[in-house]
């Protein structure tokens, strides 16, 4: 009987080894999942966006923790490059004219989003028309 027990323990620590060696070995998924964070290595990550623009632009990158409508009354004569990626991007009507005004001084914005808020792309003079692909045929 106690050798029946000690085998049985081997071979289930021997499966559970081959288990784990077994999954750190294989590869790992794709994630798909759309998370425009910067810490996301997933391909709607923004890490490899965010590591890249250290070697693009010459400048230091800050992250802004808090309201826009406070970060750019605090920039006051001061031009920055502001780049905002996300999947939708909507301001509000205060910070979205404090937006219009600073670009309108000289700053420099750039916003990569899937959907942006229609009352920033009314006043901008925009109009966007979703594609969806070519359709053959038609």
């Amino acid at each position: 009987m106690k050798g029946s027990v000690k085998f049985g323990l081997i071979l289930l620590g021997a499966v559970l080894l081959l288990i784990g060696m077994i999954d750190v070995t294989s590869k790992k998924p794709i994630i798909w999942n759309r998370t425009f964070d910067a810490k996301d290595k997933n391909p709607f990550g923004a890490y490899v966006l965010r590591e890249e623009l250290k070697h693009i632009i010459d400048q230091r990158n800050v992250d802004v923790k808090r309201p826009l409508y406070e970060y750019l009354d605090s920039t006051k004569g001061t031009t920055m490059n502001l780049l905002f990626y996300t999947s939708y991007f909507s301001l509000g009507e205060a910070a979205g004219d404090k937006l219009l005004d600073y670009v309108s001084r000289g700053g420099n914005a750039m916003i990569i989003a899937e959907t942006i808020d229609y009352n920033l792309l009314d006043s901008l003079k925009v109009r966007v028309e979703n594609f969806y692909g070519y359709k053959k045929g038609v």
